[in-house]
């Protein structure tokens, strides 16, 4: 409540009933609409005529329509015509003046809104940059619940637009067996620089297109990762066009592209590093990789994600990313923050079973922390205070019930090799297959 009005959250809605709402930022407008049910639309008969506030000749004007709007039809008065301009405000317009459409009930018809039912993506990344040995591919097993595996099998190399390749046939083969998939994965070297030059370049987009598109065809994958990070805002603009160039030759190829994003810190798109809303109409699933809340050089110790913090960037990502694009990406990992006497924070990546190792070593208990939902432990070591906000069980299952709680298309996670091996049940579970 503020100032004797009440606000309710736009997520009570959008979330758990058949709603389309927009706002409108020109005319500061927000419009409401029942998925599920249709109106029947109006051609203006001329080249214009004025909508008004009432059904009358007499009520004040609320707009002069041009003629190439799009106006929905709500109902009658007499001669006139309730109506609103799809994305503008509502009004009267006589009916000598339209040309309706009707199509089943006269101004409303139910549709069904819903979807077939999709099993949700469950991801994982393999981290696999130096060359497998055949003895770890022959020690491939299934993995409960993971339908998609992606290693980082492939990079840009330089500004010329070559391509590392990592790849190997029976690795993707051993998968395949198991009725796994396997998904090509494509990153930028980490490197602004390179991928400036790049793709900057028409003909050097081109090539990096082409010669993906080859080892996905060298190794049969049917999807592709892409994965540029540590751009600069230069690069955001150029990403964007690479990503429109390569989406169009997936969908020729049939090849299911996802890219990732880190969340939004900007309000301002142009201060972000990723235009999200761009991205969303250029691949087929945007990865939010929502971890690292505290970093390895972060000055404060912390969760790498919680809770609270995972939900809110869900929330405000969801405005530009459609929930069934919408793949949210958890950490099988955490950090072991050390504190020195003068406050100096550092940290190391670790996975549960050496977090279950300290634990055990050191006869440590754990308490829940409610908003981060995560176990954490702190003890001494030496002149060292260690903080741990442990991964486990508990804290990917909070994580991963928000995919259900906003009809999200699937989770991923970083990364295989970190985790215990209860953990793919859990998020299984959650995913409610």
């Amino acid at each position: 409540i503020k100032n004797s009005k009440v606000y309710v959250p736009i997520e009570a809605f959008i979330y758990d009933y058949p709603l389309d709402l927009r706002y409108i930022e020109e005319l500061k407008l927000l419009i409401m609409d029942y998925k599920s049910v249709k109106h029947p639309l109006g051609k203006l008969k001329g080249s214009g005529t004025n909508m008004r506030e009432d059904a009358s000749m007499q009520s004040p004007i609320v707009k002069n329509l041009k003629g190439d709007e799009e106006i929905i039809v709500f109902g009658e008065d007499k001669d006139w015509y309730k109506v609103r301009i799809k994305d503008g405000y509502a009004g009267y317009i006589n009916k000598s003046l339209l040309e309706v459409d009707f199509n089943g009930d006269k101004f409303s018809s139910e549709v069904d809104v819903k979807k077939e039912a999709k099993r949700p993506l469950n991801l994982t990344w393999d981290y696999t940059y130096g060359p497998q040995s055949q003895i770890s591919i022959n020690n491939i097993t299934y993995i409960p619940g993971v339908n998609t595996i992606c290693p980082p099998w492939f990079s840009l190399k330089n500004e010329n637009g070559d391509l590392i390749d990592r790849g190997n046939i029976d690795y993707v083969n051993n998968y395949k067996n198991l009725g796994i998939d396997v998904w090509g994965y494509l990153d930028n070297s980490f490197d602004a620089e390179i991928t400036n030059k790049a793709l900057s370049s028409t003909t050097t987009r081109e090539k990096i297109i082409s010669g993906t598109m080859e080892l996905l065809n060298k190794y049969g994958l049917k999807g592709l990762n892409i994965d540029f990070e540590h751009l600069t805002t230069k690069e955001r603009d150029l990403l964007n066009q690479f990503l429109k160039e390569l989406y169009a030759i997936c969908r020729v190829n049939k090849i299911t592209l996802s890219v990732d994003v880190t969340p939004q810190i900007s309000k301002d798109v142009n201060k972000e590093v990723y235009d999200r809303k761009v991205i969303a109409n250029n691949c087929d699933y945007v990865m939010l990789m929502a971890y690292d809340q505290h970093w390895s050089s972060s000055d404060k110790a912390g969760s790498v994600a919680e809770y609270k913090w995972v939900e809110g960037n869900i929330n405000n990502l969801l405005r530009q990313i459609p929930g069934d694009k919408f793949i949210l990406c958890v950490p099988l990992y955490t950090r072991v923050w050390s504190i020195d006497k003068n406050n100096k924070v550092s940290s190391q990546s670790i996975g549960m079973k050496e977090v279950q190792n300290i634990i055990s070593s050191k006869n440590l208990k754990s308490t829940f922390d409610d908003v981060a939902k995560q176990n954490y432990v702190e003890y001494t070591d030496g002149d060292l205070t260690k903080k741990i906000w442990i991964e486990d069980e508990y804290s990917l299952a909070h994580k991963a019930s928000l995919i259900n709680k906003y009809n999200l298309a699937g989770l991923a996670s970083w990364r295989k090799g970190f985790e215990a091996p209860y953990i793919w049940s859990v998020i299984k579970d959650s995913l409610k297959y």
